[in-house]
């Protein structure tokens, strides 16, 4: 994506990072995005696997790539590696789909990290810088929140979304409100009714 796609992006801040600071904090911040990198093999499923020219597999039919705790799925997968291991992986489908699976809570509200899941046209993932680039009549879950564009960047570590409207369009975003916590004593077992007299 080129500098003048990126500054279009309307930065949404459902979670904000400083960016600025010594080095100390610039090396707690990669750190901490290291930690929260997906690990383990890379698992791809598909009814149908090519080679192609220049290293890279394109793969069809019922696709599935499992990275750590994140899924893609769709209808095609053209997956391009390097030689460090890492990947670009471009899922096309009706739709494209993405499966980020949430993190215990912690108790914080910095620590909360809700389950995430997305559909669009196609889904981009760029394992270098851990960003998916969902593109296509964007849809973004995270939790209870919803939102919609054209196209949603989406952060995988840092679980930091920016999304995009089409031209002459808006983002729509769809808030839940924290269910309320009940008032001390609000439980309280009624006052039994006082038992019935005789009839007279």
């Amino acid at each position: 994506m080129s500098r003048a796609d990126r500054g279009l992006f309307a930065a949404l801040a459902l979670f904000l990072a400083l960016g600025v600071g010594g080095g100390s904090l610039a090396a707690t911040a990669e750190s901490t995005r290291d930690s929260l990198r997906p690990t383990g093999p890379v698992k791809i499923n598909a009814d149908r696997a090519e080679w192609q020219k220049g290293g890279s597999m394109v793969y069809t039919g019922n696709v599935r790539l499992e990275s750590g705790d994140l899924k893609l799925s769709g209808d095609k997968l053209t997956l391009k590696q390097y030689e460090d291991g890492q990947f670009e992986a471009k899922v096309d489908g009706k739709p494209a789909m993405l499966d980020h699976k949430g993190l215990e809570f912690t108790g914080a509200r910095d620590g909360e990290r809700p389950p995430v899941s997305a559909r669009a046209s196609q889904l981009t993932y760029d394992s270098r810088e851990e960003i998916v680039e969902i593109a296509g009549q964007a849809l973004l879950t995270r939790g209870t929140d919803k939102i919609t564009g054209e196209n949603i960047r989406y952060d995988v570590a840092q679980r930091r979304i920016e999304a995009k409207a089409a031209e002459g369009g808006q983002v729509q975003i769809e808030l839940q409100p924290p269910p309320r916590k009940p008032k001390p004593g609000a439980e309280a077992a009624a006052p039994p009714a006082p038992a019935a007299g005789p009839t007279p």
